[in-house]
């Protein structure tokens, strides 16, 4: 597979459909510029180029058209038309090549602009409601493109009872918008016919339909998630958090969790030998592994049929499709048959949900045509997975739900539900029973019966259109009313939320509302049964930082890190965050889990592979650990500090934290740096003040000040750079922290809050101020300022601050909780920090970037 050139055409194929699609419309008096002016002409006066009326058929596409301009607009209606093209394109080059079409004839060109097979022998193809003379006229006329697009409509269409999610039946305003030009060579068609090297073998495997989807929205994703730092719109969602999930880590999550799940009480090496990612188990202790013996007593009696997986976010399928693969393995190890596996995984295993109509249709493509490798009769067989995109419900008239009788309520409850589900997707929980969902299907079906047999059609369509919209959201919430034997997905990673989705998750979700994963992350045990396995894929920056210490917290004490890989910063090309995959189980045990921490091998997510195959060949290799979650509640801030040694956890114990002889809070933040700041040789000496002692700080006013504003990598003395204005006791400041303002112009050690190296901190004599960027510390107690920089500077500091905080941010809260013992404050440490310290002031006052500079030290 050439992914260069599956994101080329992907790219290029969006821009060239949307283009088409626009062209279209205007075809038919619809454009932006009128919608926005709303002077679009009627459907009944308007008249096609050449003067022509519209049929009924067409005004009737027309007025649909309209229906969703108003509704979404005409940007959001151009995508969805562009985008339905675009995977009815490449469903239909890939059941092509994997020869699943109800037809010999290839119906996709071989080559750009060349004519396809299905033009060219027109008059063989067999297809329903494609009449032959009509055919004939066509090709007599020499209407090739007409003829072209007749014959997709009717293959699309025959294939709608089949793929009934795929190829909706198309007699609606997509039609309208079938995008012209199609056969020329710079088309979307003729792009995609440059994929077709034998060499790149681009369509072996259904993973391609997952890196289309990715590749297609990669310019949207782009756009919206770089407006400044602004919330993501709700349309905007689906696009700004649409990632492909590298194939090596859905196995890793499928097999520690749905095929552990199996093997935990049906032991087969045969069958695990099989699968590469699947970590043996740590040695336990007897009190652990007594009762993970009692569970899997409880595995065993679990029958097959009766697994359940769920991707609550499955995007294009991908974590669905793998574990079809892994359960087709575990079928086969019992004596199924692949038809009988195949039947049964569909019908009772698997089960999918997203908010993204174009995502969860590939998804849904994407398991029908793993079922179709494995039976290829499937598609004969009538049986449709469990997997949907979540749907809304504020298209449904309140007061029609009456028809529902005694339980209007209940349609009540989940109409309410589901209003602006797209904004909330998976996170929303449904107040409703399975058993209560299935009576509102049955009154639905009811309903529609009676409806058909009514004579009073008014009543009988405001009926029918109520139960089919109930009718509409019942799978979704069948789907989020159950529980899991595994949930496993690659949740969304968002902060800048809408206003609604803000809302809810603070009402719902407070505790874990620093990213849109975390939310997920807590939410997906309330999917998952007891003793079940969740698996993910996230930013690591939940196992450390303190927005996430409740969701550590929380899993700490209700359930057990399995496994865990922690990859290298930058590893993952597909995002702009540090990741880590984990599986988690729905129990509370003192589990000792395993962890691979790849932090130091670079090279993209094809090195972090090797070293997790390595590290399954090799398990005493130097990057696999073995760590017990009890011991993380015992370092400051509970971080997931799996690589720590039992010395280092024993030392905490025998040692106080920092905050216990210091303060230290994040500095002041101007509002205005342009008015405030200055570089020191921007200003007239007359008007520097370098060192007001804090007692006479209010004798002065409107002078400028030192100001520390944090710096590169430098210890003990430097970065003495900058000036604030200080004019009535920062008065005019706009957030200056006047609470703490007694430290205002004292000594004092200050730090680099951004850094990509090691941590250093700087000595400060008093008369200085501070930013956030140069957040200071200061004694509170009898350990001097020196012994504090000492402290900050040594290797112990830096070894404690790569495990309570692995990320480039050195926060206030990770500065104070550094543990120290009483025999620092000796006056040798002292004095050799003090040594330290003027040695590189000196080393800083020898150039002319030192306001204290006198001359250089070689003249």
């Amino acid at each position: 597979m050439n992914k260069t050139d599956l994101k080329n055409f992907a790219v290029s194929a969006r821009l060239e459909l949307l283009s088409r699609v626009r062209d279209r419309a205007a075809l038919y008096g619809i454009t932006e510029e009128k919608c926005r002016l709303k002077a679009v002409a009627p459907s009944d006066t308007f008249q096609k180029l050449g003067g022509g009326m519209l049929s009924r058929h067409e005004a009737a596409q027309r007025e649909a058209l309209l229906g969703q301009i108003r509704r979404k607009g005409f940007p959001q209606v151009m995508e969805e038309a562009a985008y339905t093209w675009f995977n009815r394109f490449i469903a239909l080059k890939y059941m092509e090549e994997h020869r699943l079409l109800p037809i010999e004839q290839r119906v996709m060109p071989e080559k750009a602009g060349e004519m396809p097979q299905i033009v060219r022998e027109a008059q063989r193809v067999e297809l329903d409601g494609l009449a032959l003379d009509q055919v004939i006229q066509m090709l007599e006329e020499n209407r090739t493109e007409e003829l072209y697009k007749a014959l997709l409509m009717a293959l699309c269409n025959q294939l709608s009872a089949a793929l009934p999610q795929m190829f909706e039946q198309i007699a609606d305003y997509t039609e309208l918008l079938f995008p012209g030009g199609i056969l020329k060579a710079e088309s979307v068609l003729g792009m995609m016919a440059k994929l077709n090297s034998p060499e790149d073998n681009n369509w072996a495997d259904i993973q391609v339909i997952g890196w289309l989807y990715q590749y297609y929205i990669s310019e949207k994703h782009d756009e919206v998630v770089d407006i400044n730092g602004a919330a993501i719109k709700k349309e905007d969602i689906p696009a700004a958090t649409c990632l492909y999930t590298t194939d090596w880590v859905v196995r890793y999550m499928v097999e520690n969790s749905l095929g552990r799940l199996w093997l935990d009480g049906h032991p087969d090496r045969n069958l695990q030998a099989q699968w590469r990612y699947y970590m043996e188990e740590a040695e336990q202790e007897p009190e652990v592994a007594a009762k993970l013996a009692g569970q899997r007593k409880q595995a065993a009696m679990l029958r097959l049929e009766q697994i359940t997986v769920l991707d609550p976010c499955m995007g294009s399928g991908h974590i669905l499709v793998y574990a079809f693969d892994v359960l087709m393995t575990i079928y086969r190890s019992v004596g199924y048959t692949d038809r009988d596996a195949v039947e049964s995984i569909i019908s009772n295993n698997l089960y999918g949900l997203d908010i993204d109509d174009r995502a969860a249709q590939l998804a849904y493509f994407s398991l029908m045509m793993k079922a179709c490798e494995y039976d290829r009769r499937f598609l004969r067989r009538g049986l449709q997975p469990h997997v949907c995109a979540i749907q809304e419900s504020q298209n449904i008239v309140t007061d029609d739900l009456a028809c529902f009788g005694p339980l209007k309520q209940q349609a009540l409850d989940l109409y309410h539900t589901f209003v602006d589900a797209k904004e909330y997707g998976s996170i929303l929980t449904v107040p409703l029973t399975t058993q209560e969902l299935e009576g509102l299907s049955a009154v639905c079906d009811r309903t529609l019966q009676e409806a058909d047999r009514s004579s009073l059609l008014e009543i009988a369509a405001m009926q029918r259109s109520c139960a089919l919209a109930i009718q509409a959201i019942i799978p979704q919430a069948m789907i989020l009313a159950r529980k899991y034997d595994a949930v496993i997905t690659n949740p969304p990673y968002m902060n800048k939320y809408p206003a609604n989705l803000r809302r809810y998750i603070q009402e719902n979700y407070a505790d874990y509302k620093s990213d849109l994963f975390s939310v997920f992350m807590y939410r997906n045990f309330d999917l998952c049964k007891e003793n079940g396995y969740t698996g993910f894929m996230t930013p690591f920056v939940w196992m450390f930082i303190k927005s996430y210490e409740k969701l550590r917290e929380y899993i700490f004490q209700n359930k057990y890190i399995s496994t865990l890989i922690q990859m290298e910063y930058s590893a993952f090309e597909e995002a702009t965050v540090p990741i880590c995959t984990f599986v988690l189980r729905n129990s509370k045990i003192n589990y000792t889990g395993i962890y691979l921490r790849l932090s130091d091998f670079k090279g993209g997510m094809d090195v972090q592979n090797e070293k997790v195959l390595e590290a399954q060949a090799d398990p005493a290799c130097k990057y696999r650990y073995a760590a017990r979650q009890d011991n993380f509640s015992k370092i400051p801030g509970a971080p997931v500090a799996y690589w720590v040694s039992d010395a280092f956890i024993k030392a905490l114990d025998n040692s106080e934290s920092l905050d216990k002889k210091a303060y230290s809070f994040q500095g002041i933040i101007t509002g205005n740096n342009d008015f405030f700041l200055r570089l020191w040789h921007e200003v007239s000496v007359q008007k520097i003040k370098l060192n007001i002692s804090p007692d006479k700080k209010k004798q002065f006013d409107n002078v400028w000040v030192p100001y520390n504003k944090g710096g590169g990598f430098r210890r003990w003395y430097g970065f003495n750079e900058y000036l604030l204005r200080w004019i009535k006791q920062g008065k005019t400041l706009t957030r200056a922290r006047t609470e703490n303002s007694e430290f205002y112009f004292q000594e004092g050690v200050t730090w680099s809050f951004l850094t990509s190296g090691s941590f250093s901190c700087r000595y400060f004599e008093h008369g200085a101020l501070w930013d956030v960027a140069g957040s200071s510390i200061f004694s509170i107690g009898k350990l001097n300022i020196e012994n504090i920089c000492a402290l900050m500077n040594s290797k112990i500091a830096q070894f404690f601050f790569d495990v309570t905080n692995p990320t480039i941010n050195y926060q206030v809260m990770n500065i104070v909780s550094l543990p120290y013992k009483e025999d620092i404050q000796n006056k040798a440490i002292s004095d050799k920090a003090k040594a330290a310290i003027k040695e590189s002031k000196d080393d800083w006052d020898s150039f002319e970037t030192s306001w204290d500079f006198h001359r250089h030290p070689l003249i």
